[in-house]
């Protein structure tokens, strides 16, 4: 079994769609899924999209439609402006034809540089064939309130290697007032105010994942962090039942081996040093 394949969800031996729809609150929220198996991809896509008729429907998908674009169309490049695909030129108020595309797209290029790899490495040896890439793409829907509503983005892909990442926008969270992206939540200007909560959360991170044998002390043995400064994380933090959700990507702040680091600081702990862009989704 190769390593990656406990990370994708859903793959059949056929490209296939899936759709259901659900009403939640004040947005309607429809499901699409579509997967594909091939000898050299597996393939998976899970997409959960407003689709009620109200403005707020209506903006909150065409934003999230443009990032899962923006994602999927740059997997596995590199280069600056380089893409996987050209963008979508059909009618983008056809939200299945839209999804469509970028799940067929994204599929078939990375199909494309799954077979390359592998003909390269047949130049090489005979006796070595590297296993297939992997893709799973997850939009999904997470909370709401009559504030604001959270969704996420998460891509678990595997090029070949010693193993996979997860990689995507993160957390995604709309002003329901505005309809607005929050795009930041804690004012960098309070960096400094912040570190006793960025380092309390981290080391309960730790400490829940190394079952309770963790030494406070040795944190910043394992972050890679600059005159133990904690940085903000590139995921913006969201709003969840018990506070403000940090989420670190891998590498971020420390190795492969410390995963995503994740935990909450409570809502008024971090009232102080909110962004206005924040405050004004609290209530």
């Amino acid at each position: 079994m190769r390593k990656y394949t406990s990370m994708f969800t859903a793959v059949a031996l056929a490209f296939s769609v899936i759709s259901c729809t659900e009403k939640t609150s004040d947005l309607t929220l429809k499901t699409t899924e579509f997967s594909e198996n091939t000898d050299d991809i597996e393939y998976s896509m899970d997409v959960t999209l407003p689709v009620g008729k109200t403005s707020l429907d209506k903006s909150i998908r065409e934003q999230l439609l443009t990032i899962l674009e923006g994602d999927l169309s740059s997997i596995a490049c590199f280069e600056e402006e380089e893409r996987l695909f050209a963008p979508f030129d059909g009618d983008k108020k056809d939200v299945d034809s839209y999804l469509q595309y970028l799940s067929e797209n994204t599929c078939h290029e990375l199909e494309a540089k799954s077979r390359d790899t592998k003909e390269e490495a047949r130049e090489y040896s005979d006796e070595y064939t590297p296993p297939s890439w992997g893709c799973d793409a997850s939009l999904r829907f997470i909370s709401q309130n009559d504030k604001y509503a959270v969704f996420s983005l998460f891509e678990s892909v595997y090029y070949g290697g010693a193993h996979g990442g997860i990689i995507g926008d993160g957390h995604i969270t709309f002003s329901k007032a505005t309809s607005e992206r929050i795009t930041s939540v804690v004012d960098p200007a309070y960096l400094n105010e912040v570190q006793p909560l960025l380092r309390k959360g981290l080391n309960e991170y730790m400490a829940k994942y190394s079952d309770g044998e963790w030494d406070e002390d040795t944190l910043f043995d394992w972050l890679f962090v600059e005159d133990q400064t904690v940085p903000l994380p590139s995921i913006v933090p969201y709003p969840s039942a018990e506070g403000w959700n940090f989420t670190y990507r891998e590498y971020e702040i420390g190795p492969y081996a410390m995963g995503m680091p994740e935990f909450t600081i409570p809502f008024d702990e971090l009232k102080p040093y909110l962004t206005k862009q924040a405050e004004s989704i609290m209530n």
